[in-house]
């Protein structure tokens, strides 16, 4: 026989003939879960019953608002509402669901999820889609079809009209869309957008295009947006590319309530083809906000641009020419005298320093001024400013990587009473120390420091 076999029919006998003799165990006792669940204790009752039972509904709600400002309702909401009744019942506020934000990877996997979306989203007011390359078309679709109430639609780097997923369906869902943000659309979208633009009028008080592809049709889509949108006030096509013959007499006339207009860094072929159309532009006259900052022209008529713009209206507030190339001090006299905030950094060389201050000497309700990368702004420009009349109403003032040195920085502090923040980030003959961003406390410990050194 086997010594393998032999051994183990040994063993057996052995423990055959002492059973009789083995002590009595007790009976096994059923492994309970170390999160304290059993099957008896409902889901709406948490340990100690504070959050699901103690805890004011109200008080909830206030916590769930607080972090929906940092994480958004979607996914979030989904997650709380899964925690207990009470939870449930206050994640599924009307309030908290007029604001819904979806960046990243979201997927309405679950039928469940799609089905408590669909009645959650017919509460929104302002819907964000950011970075939704993966959005699948059902989520798309359960999106589209339940959000008829939005105020404001807001889409950036989504990549849903390069997979078929036209977000200009929502846009046409909804009648009392105020504000509209396609941000970084690629080129191939423009010819849906102003179909969709002349499909039916829009509503729109707000429009930014700010960052997408539209070339050289830029043109086409501005006679769009002006037949459409006659209430707009605010209007953004900066780096949207290249624009032919620029149809701002059409948008002028269509748009009268025209309050902020931005077009930094466009390129235009052709802006106006005779002085004559310029001069019939009526303006904008409610126009309180122009921003041409990194404008390019290639015609000779870029001398006429702000001019056209304007026209005869004269409450412009805000200038940014910052980066501008050509006739500075002519288009800062254009602007009239009722500015409020002017940006011009980094004007090129050939800016006669003393015309822009004798413009610059006509304002009197300045209250910030941009001169950054200004190498034409030294000691003797800044004392001048210092003696104006706007040095009682300024502000904000930027003076960084000019070459300003103290004795200029001493007289706008001792002049410029309303001053609170001093930029001299860059100011190579500023002393050690000076050269940061100053808020109204340094900018006391400053003046507290030349005071102490005049004494």
């Amino acid at each position: 026989m086997d010594l393998r076999l032999l051994s183990k029919k040994i063993l057996l006998d052995e423990s055959s003939s002492d059973s009789d003799y083995a002590p009595e165990l007790p009976p096994k006792e059923k492994k309970r879960r170390s999160d304290g669940y059993s099957r008896e204790k409902k889901l709406d009752v948490a340990p100690e019953g504070l959050w699901g039972r103690d805890i004011p509904p109200e008080v909830l709600l206030c916590i769930f608002r607080r972090a929906l400002a940092s994480q958004g309702a979607i996914p979030l909401l989904f997650r709380l509402s899964r925690v207990c009744t009470l939870w449930r019942s206050v994640a599924r506020t009307e309030i908290l669901w007029r604001r819904i934000i979806l960046t990243g990877n979201l997927n309405l996997k679950t039928s469940i999820q799609c089905q408590f979306a669909c009645d959650r989203l017919r509460h929104a007011r302002s819907l964000t889609l950011s970075n939704c390359r993966n959005l699948s078309a059902k989520a798309f679709e359960t999106i589209s079809d339940s959000c008829r109430q939005l105020d404001e639609l807001t889409v950036s780097k989504s990549g849903l009209l390069s997979r078929g997923l036209s977000v200009l369906e929502i846009v046409l869902n909804n009648s009392s869309l105020t504000h509209l943000s396609l941000l970084s659309l690629p080129s191939g979208s423009i010819g849906s957008l102003k179909e969709a633009l002349e499909k039916r009028a829009l509503n729109l008080r707000f429009l930014n295009l700010r960052g997408s592809e539209f070339t050289c049709a830029l043109s086409l889509l501005v006679s769009a947006i002006a037949a459409s949108c006659s209430y707009l006030r605010h209007l953004d096509l900066s780096e949207t590319g290249r624009a032919g013959f620029f149809p701002i007499h059409e948008l002028q006339l269509k748009c009268p309530n025209l309050e902020v207009l931005s077009l930094d860094d466009l390129l235009f072929l052709e802006p106006f083809p005779i002085s004559n159309y310029v001069k019939s532009c009526p303006g904008f006259p409610c126009l309180n906000v122009l921003t041409l900052a990194k404008a390019r022209f290639m015609t000779p008529s870029r001398t006429w641009f702000l001019e056209a713009i304007l026209g005869e209206s004269g409450d412009l507030k805000a200038l940014d020419i910052r980066y501008w190339q050509v006739s500075l001090v002519d288009f800062i006299s254009v602007a009239g005298t009722t500015l409020r905030r002017l940006y011009c950094g980094s004007w090129p060389k050939s800016v006669n320093v003393q015309s822009f201050l004798a413009v610059l000497s006509t304002y009197t309700e300045l209250v910030e001024l941009d001169l950054s990368h200004c190498f034409g702004v030294n000691d003797e420009v800044v004392m001048s400013l210092a003696d104006f009349s706007l040095a009682s109403t300024l502000e904000v003032l930027d003076l960084s990587s000019t070459v300003v040195t103290q004795v200029g920085v001493e007289r706008i502090l001792n002049r410029c009473n309303c001053l609170r923040s001093l930029n001299l980030t860059g100011c190579r003959g500023a002393p050690r120390g000076w050269k940061r961003d100053h808020d109204p406390e340094s900018l006391q410990e400053l003046r507290s420091a030349i005071n102490k050194t005049l004494e």
